[in-house]
């Protein structure tokens, strides 16, 4: 898996991605997605790492426990070359974030799950 589209790294909790805004909120998990800024619970070294450690493979499918907000999908969706990104959370689904995978053109390599308890 390789970044494919440019990132503007500005901090380690925000960068941005194709003029969506990503926040990293890790301390108050008070933040939410909105239309304009996505949060995402990975500090961008942390991401930049993964990207490091994922380059030399070719890895096209990815599966995430977990995404909070959706930003960690999202991110991959939208600056990696993945063909696939599948979420899989027990919270209830997010219409921000489906209006911004929709939008965006994003719904062939994004797909969320929402689990039952």
């Amino acid at each position: 898996m390789r970044l494919t589209a440019a990132v503007e790294w500005i901090s380690e909790t925000n960068f941005i991605v194709d003029g969506l805004e990503f926040y990293g909120d890790l301390q108050t998990y008070a933040a939410r997605t909105t239309a304009d800024r996505v949060v995402i619970l990975k500090y961008a070294k942390l991401l930049r790492e993964y990207l490091d450690y994922f380059a030399p493979h070719s890895i096209k499918n990815l599966l995430e426990l977990g995404i909070w907000q959706g930003g960690s999908p999202l991110f991959y969706g939208m600056a990696t070359d993945a063909a696939k990104v599948v979420a899989l959370d027990f919270a209830p689904d997010n219409p921000i974030l489906r209006d911004i995978i929709s939008r965006r053109g994003l719904a062939h390599p994004i797909h969320r799950i929402a689990a039952s308890r």
